[in-house]
């Protein structure tokens, strides 16, 4: 089983992204949003600053990349948008479409908004983020955070039995209307009201009913949100002391035994058919055989010695090549996605693996069109994100 996306942390840029924190108006709960900061010119620009820096460069519909802005015409667009926000007529530019072949197989499509979009979307995420990381247990976790929780639930409950599935086209599917839904249930009669309501409608408007783009840089934490509160509340409180472990549309239920595994996906698919979903098809893992050779989340987890141990998987490989394609298609940048890379799956890369492991990053990053790959930093980011590992699974 694969997860819908690569964990990307935010490494090397975590110096500028606090930075740009501590520049860019944050608000720690809907009821405290102001509207007024939010659409300052200057926390507008520190935001168009990081996103200059770190963004896709692809253009949308408005064929404008960050780079083609001048200061002028910066300083043009800037009062623009503030005017727009305080005047409540801001409406999103329709995306520009973009279809990318996985190399697994079947077609991803990314919505890629304007830069005004990107912008305002980025600067609201910013803004929202405490508030977010207050309610949503799983926003920002990695896959180190599932690992360390599954090792600790282990030991505690005896179960050695893990059930997967994957939620089948999870953005796609996932309906802008109850998206909203559940956005208004936060920020309705708020100041923020107004710009969740743009940001997650888009350009169509009140006549979307499809699915959610990927592109806009709030619809990771709306889809989140939408599956906390629609899916694991519910799942959690028909079943009592319930092991999930869900990254994105992943899915993990750690259970004693396959009846146990199949009730709880058989209660997973009813709540997700009544929100539009559907799971792919489970498959199981017993821990502590030594012989399996299904992926949990790009690695293999096994039961040895009392601990977890990890090895990576094939399709954590397929994935890098598919997340470098859709990086290329986005304009983005292509090391940040190896580094990232690297610190979601440095616990399975061992001293015996480590040399074949690069190498082979290295020529799938070649053929994307990565033509400098930091060998060096790469190793050095391995030491040091299996030392993160080491240090989480001693406390």
């Amino acid at each position: 089983m694969t997860s819908g996306q690569i964990y990307q942390p935010e490494i090397r840029r975590g110096l500028r992204n606090r930075a740009v924190r501590d520049l860019a108006y944050s608000s720690q709960s809907p009821e405290s949003f102001n509207l007024k900061r939010f659409a300052r010119e200057k926390n507008l620009q520190a935001v168009w600053n990081y996103l200059k820096a770190t963004g896709g460069k692809a253009p949308g519909t408005d064929n404008i990349r960050f780079d083609d802005v001048t200061g002028s015409q910066l300083k043009v667009m800037l009062k623009l948008v503030k005017e727009s926000i305080a005047a409540r007529t801001y409406c999103p530019e329709p995306v520009r479409r973009v279809e990318i072949q996985k190399r697994c197989g079947g077609i991803r499509e990314l919505s890629i908004p304007c830069v005004k979009d990107r912008l305002i979307a980025k600067a609201f995420q910013f803004a929202t983020d405490s508030y977010w990381r207050s309610v949503l247990p799983n926003l920002g976790q990695d896959v180190i955070d599932i690992f360390t929780r599954l090792e600790l639930d282990v030991r505690r409950s005896r179960k050695y039995v893990l059930a997967l599935d994957d939620i089948r086209d999870c953005f796609p599917r996932t309906r802008v209307d109850l998206v909203l839904e559940d956005q208004m249930s936060h920020f309705e009669g708020t100041k923020a009201e107004f710009l969740a309501r743009q940001i997650t409608l888009g350009h169509e408007g009140q006549d979307l009913t499809g699915g959610m783009g990927q592109g806009s840089p709030y619809s990771p934490v709306a889809v989140e949100s939408f599956l906390h509160h629609r899916f694991d509340l519910r799942m959690a409180s028909q079943t009592q002391r319930m092991l999930l472990y869900r990254y994105v549309d992943n899915l993990t239920f750690l259970v004693g035994s396959r009846d146990e595994g199949d009730q709880l996906m058989a209660n997973a698919r009813c709540l997700l058919g009544e929100i539009g979903h559907c799971l792919k098809g489970t498959e199981f893992i017993d821990l502590r055989d030594q012989s399996h050779t299904t992926s949990l989340l790009g690695m293999i987890p096994k039961w040895k010695d009392g601990s977890i141990c990890l090895e990576i998987g094939e399709d954590a490989f397929t994935r890098f090549s598919d997340t470098l394609t859709e990086t290329v298609a986005k304009g983005a940048d292509l090391q940040s996605v190896v580094l990232g890379w690297i610190q979601a799956y440095a616990p399975g890369i061992t001293k015996r693996v480590k040399v074949e492991v690069i190498e082979r990053l290295r020529r799938i990053a070649f053929d994307i069109g990565l033509t400098q790959f930091r060998t060096d930093d790469h190793l050095t980011s391995i030491k040091l994100t299996r030392q993160r590992w080491t240090n989480r699974r001693s406390r």
